[in-house]
């Protein structure tokens, strides 16, 4: 009777974490970074690398629940499908001048793949990108690029852009709408 109550939970927990998504990022996310990491001819160590996905959002989600938080945090995460995030250090001195010529390349790489850059940013030692990956003219991922000499950070987010920049836009920006323009 121990034994089987021990399978069950040890079942429970493993397929928890496999359908969270925990376990590592996907092959778009690796392809992205590899590229980015190319392009910058630079070696890193990964510091963090890690996904969640439906299940551990909806987790998320249920502990939103039972805090003082406004609904807005839980509509918004209804709204969020999986995060991917990679976070990295330069091995190599990346050089003083971080010009956007970095994220133009990247934008060629990603461009094939269906997305578009609407955000490119340089300055104070940082340089940053944020991207939309249209499905059918609807935003499904955005993917952001941060980059400086200690750091590279990339996150994904994806899921129901649409849905989620209503919930802001209503909260805190008034006329505020994610568009192809």
């Amino acid at each position: 009777m121990k034994n089987k109550k021990f399978l069950v939970s040890a079942v429970l927990i493993l397929s928890a974490f496999l359908l969270t998504g925990c376990f590592g990022i996907n092959f778009r996310f690796a392809n992205i970074r590899n590229t980015l990491i190319e392009d910058l001819d630079c070696r890193f160590n990964k510091e963090i690398e890690f996904s969640v996905g439906p299940v551990g959002i909806m987790f998320a989600g249920a502990f939103v629940r039972f805090t003082d938080e406004d609904i807005e945090l839980e509509e918004i995460l209804d709204g969020i499908s999986r995060v991917q995030v990679g976070v990295y250090k330069p091995l190599d001195f990346i050089g003083d001048d971080l010009s956007l010529s970095v994220l133009d390349d990247l934008n060629w790489d990603l461009s094939d793949n269906g997305w578009k850059s609407i955000v490119k940013s340089v300055g104070g030692g940082e340089l940053t990108g944020i991207y939309i990956k249209y499905n059918h003219e609807k935003p499904v991922s955005m993917l952001i690029v941060s980059l400086t000499q200690k750091e590279l950070v990339i996150a994904e987010v994806t899921g129901d852009l649409e849905k989620i920049s209503e919930v802001i836009a209503e909260n805190h920006i008034p006329e505020f709408s994610l568009s192809k323009n």
